[in-house]
């Protein structure tokens, strides 16, 4: 604990620190003071912490660090500004050399003499705008070369590091690392916004969804959850007048835009189609979530989309947002309307079944690879393991004084990435997407007031939803799965009540 708190000190706590740029230190000098005392000096009130302490350390952390305004930082796209070390690093000041980043590739015996070294970076950084506000860095090599890397804190990369194995991913500690920046691509959100005539619109719809939550179920998080026993019809009237303020074709004329000629838009197209075939259904078998449209970029010279940021796979994304993702992938109006005049059915559907079926033919290969998540489990993974096991052991206990203590820590942890991969072969032998989806759902959300309800929504209407036909019954082939998923994919009573971050109505 000493240790933990001495490197957290380090970092954010000591405004004194050579090591520091002026973000950090501005951080330790507005609240190093208060968090010392909360946490007492070395950390000291730590190990004796009670809840009430806790709390006071978390309503510090949400009510004044949390709320403090980006642009009271100033010289946030400067290196020096994060490290001034980084910033000031030449080559040729220094006897001892720094490989450039991801040039071990594990096919073949390395040869480090040949390897590019960093001769020093640049200066200006670029600060993206998701949660955890990652930063691209340009390293110049030795080989007169530029590489572009972006730095991402806060997440066990080696997630990613499994699941991008095309890119160069390189994880440096269990919440830090690199990843290799993909040239000439451009997120949807991007592309969708260039393309918007009228920018007062998307406020509009923004506004108008958020209002509606809050009208309906209340404000923040608790607004969400008690939107789900919200009645249907309701649901989908409010999706289709919010998606009707902004036209579903927005993507498909940047795609125009990007195309010489009408036969290379159908190029574009036809290949943006298949690799969001692609995406979608190994997205689905690996359960990948938080597909928001920051998380796709678009290949500008090719069409092709390229799916980043894996943090939630493995259906954590259902199984641990306290607004519960219940979508198997991203199939919203932008993207329908990019594959228009043929639509879903026409150019979608059938490389979705081709895709699926090929996988599971071979389904045991693909199982077998994922099995290094069972032999090596996330930290993320080791944590819910642990905390789930405990809430099963005081469920089991409540009323007797019998406590049960013969699980072993390893035995804690290894069952829930075993649990996961179960969940992937049930998806391989065609079980129901619904079933599925529910299944994860106990998992995180049982013992909550609104979990019937959202189970409700993930079954859908036996009326309207082949999901909903199908329950309890596995699918009897690749096609039958397909229009299963794009059914609670694009289903507008889910769609309606998804957060407003992920931005279903477009």
């Amino acid at each position: 604990m000493e240790a933990l708190y001495g490197g957290f000190s380090q970092l954010l706590l000591n405004p004194y620190s050579s090591r520091l740029g002026s973000i950090p230190k501005a951080f330790a000098q507005k609240h190093g003071r208060q968090l010392i005392e909360l946490m007492g000096k070395n950390g000291s009130k730590l190990k004796k912490m009670n809840h009430d302490t806790l709390k006071k350390i978390l309503v510090y952390v949400e009510d004044v660090i949390m709320k403090q305004k980006p642009s009271s930082r100033t010289g946030a796209d400067l290196l020096k500004s994060y490290s001034p070390w980084l910033a000031s690093y030449r080559s040729s000041e220094f006897d001892e050399e720094l490989e450039v980043p991801g040039q071990y590739n594990g096919f073949a015996k390395p040869y480090p003499e040949f390897h590019a070294k960093v001769a020093s970076i640049d200066g200006r950084i670029l600060v993206m705008s998701s949660i955890r506000k990652p930063k691209r860095i340009r390293i110049y090599g030795t080989d007169e070369r530029e590489y572009l890397f972006l730095v991402k804190g806060g997440e066990d990369l080696r997630l990613d590091q499994r699941i991008e194995q095309l890119f160069k991913v390189i994880p440096m500690t269990t919440n830090l690392g690199l990843i290799e920046w993909v040239d000439n691509t451009k997120p949807l959100r991007a592309c969708i916004e260039q393309a918007l005539d009228n920018k007062s619109r998307m406020i509009r719809v923004q506004d108008r969804y958020r209002a509606w939550i809050a009208q309906k179920g209340g404000k923040g998080i608790v607004g969400y959850q008690k939107a789900f026993s919200l009645p249907r019809d309701d649901v989908m009237q409010h999706y289709k007048e919010t998606t009707s303020i902004i036209k579903p074709t927005l993507l498909c004329e940047f795609l125009m835009k990007l195309s010489s000629s009408p036969e290379a838009f159908l190029f574009l197209r036809k290949r943006f189609a298949h690799s969001l075939a692609a995406i979608s259904i190994f997205g689905y078998i690996l359960g990948i979530g938080d597909r928001h449209l920051e998380n796709f970029l678009l290949d500008l010279k090719s069409g092709r989309l390229i799916p980043i940021d894996f943090g939630h796979a493995f259906g954590s994304a259902t199984e641990m947002l306290p607004i519960p993702e219940l979508v198997p992938f991203r199939l919203t109006p932008q993207l329908i309307g990019a594959l228009e005049p043929l639509g879903v059915s026409g150019i979608l559907e059938v490389a979705m079944i081709n895709i699926l079926e090929a996988i599971r033919d071979d389904k045991e290969l693909l199982l077998n690879i994922m099995d290094i998540f069972v032999k090596e489990p996330l930290l993320d993974w080791k944590k819910a393991a642990v905390k789930q096991a405990k809430d099963q052991n005081t469920e089991r206990n409540a009323g007797s004084s019998e406590v049960n203590t013969s699980s072993s820590s390893t035995d804690e942890v290894k069952w829930y990435p075993q649990q996961k991969l179960d969940i992937a072969r049930k998806k391989l032998e065609g079980v129901n997407p619904a079933d599925i989806v529910v299944e994860i759902l106990k998992n995180g959300h049982s013992k909550y007031r609104y979990f019937e309800d959202v189970c409700k929504v993930a079954y859908g209407e036996n009326s309207e939803n082949i999901r909903a036909k199908m329950l309890g019954k596995n699918c009897e082939d690749p096609k039958e799965q397909v229009q299963c998923l794009i059914d609670l994919a694009t289903d507008p009573a889910v769609l309606g009540l998804m957060w407003i971050g992920w931005q279903p109505f477009l």
